[in-house]
């Protein structure tokens, strides 16, 4: 019997497809190669056929039912007005829920900013195949701002998002697109990606406003912590020193109270990594533990270590966090410096002396999420926590020994509740901040898959991955290492202080480089104040010229030279940007997001708007620069102290 193509195919045209891909391969080279390999199942359920408008529409065949998913009438119409329906308030990024025979897309690359990304969403590979087969596509395809992900699981989305860079900046204005007629066969699929969407959204708005509100401190704890610092053993030295010892981080959720007592037991069998806020109490309790893990850069991070018992508890800390608690504050002696990847920019100013990439640990969203991360590299099995409620429990948001302890009420926390279920089947309460740790435990967990993890915390809303145990049972199953009474207690203590031994001088030994940097910083941090001062007195003189000039383009031309001059100035010391960068960021990433929301307006407002972002800039980023000068200025001294 002779082959018979399917009625669709006389559609089909071979110099529309050869262009489609030649388009779809200068932006997205793999997605191209895959369909030009690809051969649809020849009774797959989509199909093209002629709209009374004679433009293509697409339908989906099951048994006896035709569903139009573009209009039988005029599909080009249609897509007009789904656009005109969604398009609303400006964006920096776009999720758009399907592809269909692209004539949505070919309105929406019209009508949005030049500087966008867009991830497209299909389903079906079947659908997009129809279209690069029938549909003149070149304009969409070709389109730099556009990244299509075809019959990608939904889980795939995630990865799929950070390798397009949307950034935690971007991702403040994100929006998403849904040409719902498109998504009926798939409905499923496309919820499980929006829930995909939302906990990336989540997090990444979260990562911007810690950032727009840490990175000029951040940038200053890292200058002032470089004294300890160098004194200080890198972490990389307590990596994999304790292969199979069984790990506890605990956390100062509400139910650590439950288990309070029961970590001194665990203290014999394996390593208590407590987290900063647990001290004080773990301490006040006889329990004394191995650890003691900080990272945030807030002034609250100083009540967690202020007035302690003692203060001889071995400390790891991340260069950035808040400089005055090592004034109050020890270790005895033992102090361990790490570097966060996510602030990767401050630690140019010493990467060509010291070893940076070797003492590099992710600390997440959460100091508990640092604890993780350093049990692992420790080498620790199985890794446990307490106090990791990541919920309301009994109302409260942290155990009665924690500064932060109290009720929770809405007015008080200042957080919006989010309904969950706990571990034990019950409704509970959570809230952003918690979910977003919650799911870097996750991604975390899901990526190293060769340790045993446990949630002995007795409540909250548990960890993906990780087993709920309760601690009494989890103390039963580790054995107390032969050899008397506290001995792996003292052996674990021992391994530490080999750490720190092994690991001191690493850094000191780098001192005179580092003061040389210091001094290099300063010195453009003296010109980036002047250049500032000047692009001030530039803006100033041109906002008062541009309301009287005729021609503005003209006008404003000398003034797009001495700008490039100033910026020029500004970048002139490519090392000290690099770790200018951070701190001024936050900055920078705002202007850049008021150009993507700009509206559209006539070209004398537009130059006016220009020289007020122009100005904005001028003054904070000086304003930046006078700060961090004036801690250079600190540091210094105390840096080059009995060196010079």
């Amino acid at each position: 019997m002779a082959f018979i193509p399917p009625a669709y195919a006389r559609f089909f045209s071979d110099p529309i497809f050869e262009a489609n891909l030649k388009a779809l391969a200068s932006v997205q080279p793999p997605l191209a190669e895959r369909m030009a390999r690809y051969k649809a199942p020849y009774n797959q359920p989509f199909a093209v056929e002629p709209a009374r408008s004679g433009d293509l529409t697409l339908l989906c065949a099951v048994e006896d039912r035709r569903l139009y998913l573009h209009s039988p009438e005029d599909p080009q119409q249609q897509a007009r007005e789904w656009v005109a329906e969604l398009a609303g308030d400006p964006g920096s990024a776009f999720v758009v829920f399907g592809f269909g025979l692209g004539y949505a897309l070919q309105v929406l690359r019209q009508v949005l900013p030049p500087r966008v990304k867009v991830l497209v969403v299909e389903r079906s590979i079947e659908i997009f195949w129809l279209a690069l087969w029938t549909v003149d596509l070149r304009e969409v395809l070709g389109d730099p701002r556009f990244r299509y992900a075809i019959d990608v699981d939904a889980g795939a989305i995630t990865p799929i998002l950070h390798q397009i860079n949307i950034s935690a900046w971007e991702a403040l204005t994100a929006q998403l697109y849904e040409f719902n007629h498109l998504l009926t066969p798939f409905d499923d699929y496309y919820e499980q990606v929006k829930a995909q969407l939302s906990d990336f959204f989540q997090t990444q708005q979260i990562i911007a406003a810690t950032e727009n509100h840490f990175a000029l401190i951040w940038a200053c704890n890292f200058l002032r912590n470089l004294p300890v610092m160098l004194e200080s053993a890198p972490v990389k030295h307590l990596f994999e020193r304790f292969s199979s010892l069984p790990a506890v981080v605990v956390s100062a959720g509400p139910s650590l109270e439950k288990n309070m007592n029961r970590l001194a037991d665990f203290a014999e069998r394996g390593v208590v990594i407590a987290t900063s806020p647990t001290l004080r109490s773990l301490l006040k309790a006889g329990i004394r533990p191995h650890l003691v893990i900080s990272i945030d850069g807030g002034e609250p991070n100083y009540m967690h270590f202020h007035d302690l018992p003692d203060d001889d508890v071995p400390l790891v800390f991340d260069t950035t966090f808040l400089p005055n608690i090592t004034v109050i504050y020890r270790g005895g002696g033992r102090r361990f410096a790490l570097f966060a990847p996510d602030k990767e920019e401050l630690f140019s100013l010493v990467g060509d002396h010291v070893d940076v990439r070797g003492s590099l640990l992710n600390v997440g969203a959460s100091v508990a999420n640092l604890g993780l991360h350093l049990a692992y590299r420790m080498g620790c099995d199985p890794i446990v926590f307490v106090g990791q409620d990541l919920a309301y429990t009994g109302d409260a948001t942290h155990f009665s020994g924690s500064v932060f302890a109290g009720s929770a009420d809405s007015v008080k926390d200042g957080s919006a509740r989010i309904e969950a279920v706990d571990i034990y089947g019950q409704k509970t309460y959570t809230q952003e901040i918690w979910l977003a740790f919650r799911e870097w435990f996750r991604l975390f967990i899901a990526g190293h898959p060769d340790r045993r993890y446990i949630n002995a915390t007795e409540g909250g809303i548990g960890i993906p991955g990780a087993e709920n145990i309760a601690l009494a049972d989890v103390l039963a199953s580790l054995p107390i290492a032969g050899g008397g009474e506290g001995s792996r207690r003292e052996r674990i203590a021992s391994l530490v202080n080999e750490a720190f031994t092994a690991g001191e001088g690493d850094f000191s030994q780098a001192a005179t480089a580092i003061a040389g940097e210091l001094k290099r910083l300063s010195r453009h941090l003296k010109t980036i104040s002047r250049q500032c001062r000047k692009g001030v007195e530039l803006v100033r003189r041109y906002q008062m010229n541009v309301d009287r000039a005729r021609d503005v383009s003209a006008t404003m031309l000398p003034y797009y030279e001495q700008l490039a001059k100033i910026q020029r100035g500004l970048e002139a010391d490519g090392k000290a940007m690099a770790f200018l960068r951070l701190p001024f960021r936050p900055v920078v990433s705002q202007i850049e997001q008021s150009l993507v929301l700009a509206g559209v307006v006539d070209e004398r407002q537009a130059v006016r708007n220009d020289l007020a972002r122009a100005e904005a800039f001028f003054v904070e980023i000086g304003r930046r620069a006078a700060v961090i000068e004036q801690v250079v200025g600190e540091v210094l001294g105390r840096v080059t102290q009995g060196r010079e």
